[in-house]
């Protein structure tokens, strides 16, 4: 993904208070894919007309009831982010159309592999030459180097899966292949962090280690225990985002998906 500025998302009504019902339905509905909108427009219909139909049995004018109607429905706002934590969002769909996208574009896959393949080779060189003893005196520097090693082999089979399954057919179920595949990534990603920590603190402290061995070993256990707790939560707080996302899409039409060439806007 390229980094930078993105560009300001432009809200409905500007983020104007609703006045009438339409008004309502453009913030509820804005960012929902149609299958969403499909289903969630009759159901606030209904709604609308019934407790209006009831505010006019009540005396109440048409003007009237339709203002006390809409204020029945409650805010806009949150009706929003209620539907889109429920139902399937434009943005969703299109982050990973993005993701099928730059797996099929071949130039951008072997990059990305080229950069793994070297943070491979190079913890694998340094993973051998201490298992030969060239680098014995770096023996505890070296520890975490083996899971290192494996979390860059994971992210090397995890983009050749990616660039395989990116060559089918745009469906729901490959959209669901790729959210996964994201969840794996960042397990592997929090799982990499820890073991770069490690052999940062440990690489960096160990020469002072002798002088101080108890405030070291302190600090190295506090610093991996921190690490692990730190990654942990991240890796459950995305893992539960991703698996959201996966039981919208289940729910999703074929029809959400954009067509290969769309905008990606």
């Amino acid at each position: 993904m390229i980094l930078g500025q993105k560009p300001p998302i432009k809200l409905p009504l500007n983020g104007r208070k609703p006045q009438t019902i339409s008004e309502w339905l453009e913030v509820v509905m804005w960012n929902l894919v149609p299958s969403a909108q499909a289903r969630v427009r009759p159901e606030i219909e209904a709604h609308y007309a019934e407790a209006a139909q009831m505010h006019l049995s009540r005396g109440a004018s048409e003007v009237e009831a339709t203002a006390a109607a809409l204020t029945d429905l409650g805010d806009a706002q949150a009706a929003a982010k209620r539907f889109r934590q429920e139902y399937l969002t434009t943005l969703e769909i299109n982050d990973l159309r993005k993701q099928i996208t730059d797996s099929r574009n071949t130039h951008l896959a072997i990059s990305h592999l080229v950069i793994l393949f070297c943070g491979f080779f190079t913890s694998l060189m340094s993973l051998v030459g201490w298992a030969f003893g060239f680098l014995a005196n770096m023996q505890q520097f070296y520890f975490f180097t083996g899971p290192l090693l494996l979390t860059y082999l994971a992210f090397v089979l995890l983009d050749l899966v990616a660039i395989v399954l990116a060559r089918r057919k745009p469906t729901m179920r490959l959209a669901r292949q790729f959210s996964l595949l994201g969840t794996i990534r960042r397990l592997n990603v929090c799982f990499m962090s820890v073991a770069l920590s490690i052999n940062l603190i440990i690489g960096n402290f160990l020469p002072w280690s002798s002088l101080f061995p108890f405030f070291f070993s302190c600090l190295i256990k506090t610093f991996f225990g921190v690490s692990i707790f730190a990654n942990l939560m991240l890796a459950v707080r995305e893992s539960q985002r991703d698996s959201r996302l996966r039981k919208k899409l289940a729910s999703a039409s074929e029809d959400d998906l954009p067509p290969p060439h769309s905008s990606m806007a």
